[in-house]
């Protein structure tokens, strides 16, 4: 409610007056505001309130006011930044505070709603006449060197990361922005270390291919990591990218084989991406045969090698009894701890109990091989050359579960008799059993036999492909898999959580399989414990994870994309 002093009270001020909004997004996003309306009366009308601050009058019997006169946003061209991002800022911290907890998860339509993110992470406020002016500067109007680190109105800290033109050793502005994520993430807990603001961003262009998994901690509490406006999308890829020189192998009517050498760049390949696309490892069935669901072998058509003698676990019973469990079930706390469940991490489970309860239940145990010797035409290519890679595929009978076994080595071959006998694996499913499933075998190299097919000879460092045609394969876009954690968010206890994190507007790609790594059983369920491309422990508050973010899984992997170990997160 804006007017010259010199009005007089006796005007019906509000008599056929007229707003023109002019730009609709504006409209938009207090229309967005509006439908949040559960979040606190409060914030909206304190919304509402900093946009009738910015109502202009004219003169005339018509009152004209021009709200939102700045094209494409939703600041009024006069309006200060300070006090516009201030405004902004405090309706945001209104409706944190007022929104019931089975709401929090509304709070990121709320700042994006606001615009906080896009109208307050790159204002540069510059004090003319002792009054503070601001402009929204883009990508291509920015000319300082320096972070964009402000002390006023905005108080907000901007670091850009670049894959394609940036440097480690810049200052992280717009127009020299860093090269890796990793020193962005060093940049941003040192300064804050040293300063006070309020939330960080950091914006990303381009692919980055991160060596190791990207640790963001109690240190980094109050940061945006997001997309950069106006360029595509960010990817956040685990896999190593690979330079290669085809030579042919052979050829079919169809299809033709190529191998390259990739001595010094990979020891492994468990997974291979050309432009984003999956290729799979050598298997039988081929993946072809998804059209008629034939990509595993009936389980019931093979004989399975009896589980290995793992001794006796030692068993735990809890002196606490449990009422009311059905059919009188499940009435102690009990566990075993060693013996066949070895092979967790940790040797625990409630499945290597003395007395396990419920849906014929029976102490685990997973078979220890694979026996074809009745049967060697199950796996036409038989015999191998070389099994030390070979892993196989196995559902558990009644399909539960997944298990993967590996051979692990030649010794563990019988080829006279056709003999797998599994070297490690089972522990990807808590319920066990004497026999396996369904199943397939992978990672063979006289498997080799259908485009979109590769294997990784580990020991001579050469990568073979197969492909439709007699074209050589394409020598740009090649990506092994390589890292399995792509993000780790972890406080450093309870009391010092992760605070206040954004991750926005990315793609995460190419992180390798980890169906092999160890597990553990949470509990009494019949399925392992999951590992994960983004994992959270000890955050609070709020945490704003994932929005707008995309995985392209890629490699199959038992896994899931979020796990949080937390304590009173809101997402």
């Amino acid at each position: 409610q804006r007017s010259d002093t010199s009005v007089a009270a006796t005007i019906p001020f509000a008599a056929s007056c007229k707003w023109r909004l002019g730009v609709a997004p504006a409209f938009r996003y207090i229309a967005r505001f509006t439908m949040a309306l559960w979040l606190g009366k409060g914030a909206l009308c304190l919304l509402w309130c900093v946009s009738l601050v910015y109502a202009q009058p004219a003169t005339g019997d018509d009152l004209v006011v021009d709200a939102f006169t700045q094209p494409g946003s939703s600041r009024p061209s006069y309006a200060p930044a300070s006090f516009d991002c201030k405004a902004r800022q405090l309706a945001m911290q209104f409706a944190a505070t007022i929104v019931p907890d089975q709401l929090r998860d509304l709070l990121p339509a709320v700042s994006d709603a606001l615009e906080i993110d896009v109208l307050c992470g790159n204002v540069e406020d510059t004090a003319t006449e002792g009054r503070t002016e601001g402009r929204f500067a883009s990508r291509h109007s920015r000319t300082s060197h320096e972070p964009a680190m402000h002390q006023d109105g905005s108080n907000v800290l901007n670091l850009y990361v670049s894959a394609a033109s940036g440097d480690d050793s810049n200052e992280g502005s717009m127009a020299r922005p860093l090269l890796t994520i990793e020193e962005a993430l060093v940049r941003h807990k040192k300064i804050r270390q040293n300063h006070q603001y309020g939330r960080a961003t950091i914006y990303l262009s381009g692919r980055f291919h991160v060596k190791d998994v990207l640790s963001i901690d109690d240190g980094h509490s109050f940061l945006t990591l997001r997309d950069w406006p106006g360029e595509d999308v960010p990817l956040i890829s685990g896999g190593v990218p690979l330079k290669v020189e085809w030579n042919p192998v052979g050829q079919s009517q169809v299809s033709s084989t190529w191998s390259t050498d990739l001595t010094g760049q990979v020891a492994s390949v468990p997974g291979l991406r050309i432009d984003g696309q999956r290729l799979f490892r050598a298997r039988y069935p081929n993946v072809n045969s998804m059209t008629t669901g034939d990509i595993r072998i009936a389980g019931g058509s093979a004989a399975w090698v009896a589980p290995k003698d793992m001794g006796t676990p030692s068993y735990y019973t809890s002196n606490l009894t449990r009422e009311g469990t059905a059919d009188g079930e499940f009435s102690k706390y009990t566990i075993g701890s060693g013996g066949p469940c070895s092979i967790f991490s940790p040797p625990e489970s409630y499945w290597c109990a003395e007395h396990p309860e419920g849906g014929g239940a029976f102490q685990f145990r997973v078979p220890s091989g694979l026996n074809l010797s009745a049967a060697p035409s199950l796996l036409p290519n038989l015999p191998y050359k070389d099994a030390s890679q070979a892993v196989f595929n196995v559902w558990r009978p009644a399909r539960w579960a997944n298990w993967m076994f590996e051979v692990d080595s030649n010794k563990n071959y019988d080829r006279e008799d056709s003999i797998f006998y599994f070297e490690r694996g089972g522990f990807q499913g808590a319920r066990g059993n004497d026999n396996g499933g369904d199943f397939f075998v992978e990672n063979v190299m006289e498997e080799l036999d259908y485009p979109g097919e590769f294997f990784f000879n580990e020991t001579t460092c050469t990568l073979y492909l197969v492909v439709n045609g007699t074209s050589s394969p394409p020598t740009e876009g090649l990506v092994a898999t390589s890292v399995k954690d792509l993000m780790q968010i972890i406080g450093g206890s309870p009391e010092r959580p992760v605070k206040g994190l954004h991750v926005k507007g990315i793609t995460f790609v190419d992180s390798a399989h980890t169906y092999l790594d160890a597990h553990g059983i949470p509990s009494g369920c019949g399925r392992s414990e999951p590992t994960c491309s983004v994992a959270m422990s000890s955050i609070e508050g709020n945490v704003w994870l994932l929005d707008s973010c995309r995985w392209r899984l890629g490699t199959a992997k038992e896994s899931c994309l979020v796990s949080r170990e937390h304590y009173g997160v809101h997402h």
